[in-house]
């Protein structure tokens, strides 16, 4: 059950978002991850940096600081947390409020990525730290 991180990144702009990306690129290769695993992975990973940057702050204009580990266990997952600064947002308990039965034109913006984040994992939880910050932590089995 013991957890190698093997790439540990920290973003304060959304514009590092790019490198972390590329690292998680390098990751894929140096573990010959599956693809459909790192694809699922990185949309997810994506999608949860995204929304911290896009609604993390909230009132409070400090500088938001989010780390990211990523990781294999030893019976075939790959976990990232991704821990932040931000106002509290338990993704679990979130519900998308997608609404799959009406057209595009008729849908309200949003929700489609807590959907995806929820569908395309194995296992995500979320706790709020004694620190005050965030941890989101995602898995995927790799022995599909």
């Amino acid at each position: 059950m013991k957890q190698k991180n093997d790439l540990v990144f920290k973003l304060k702009r959304k514009e590092e978002l790019d490198a972390l990306m590329e690292a998680l690129d390098g990751f894929r290769n140096e573990h010959d991850l599956d693809y459909r695993i790192y694809f699922d992975l990185k949309i997810c990973l994506e999608e949860v940096i995204i929304n911290i940057f896009k609604h993390g702050q909230g009132d409070n204009k400090g500088e938001l600081e989010i780390d990211v580990a990523l990781g294999s266990k030893d019976e075939g997952l790959v976990v990232v947390t991704v821990e932040d600064n931000a106002i509290p947002f338990n993704i679990v308990e979130m519900d998308s409020g997608v609404d799959f039965q009406s057209g595009l034109d008729e849908r309200p913006i949003g929700g489609v990525g807590i959907h995806l984040v929820k569908n395309l994992t194995d296992g995500l939880t979320y706790e709020r730290l004694q620190n005050g910050n965030n941890k989101v932590t995602l898995s995927k089995k790799t022995n599909v």
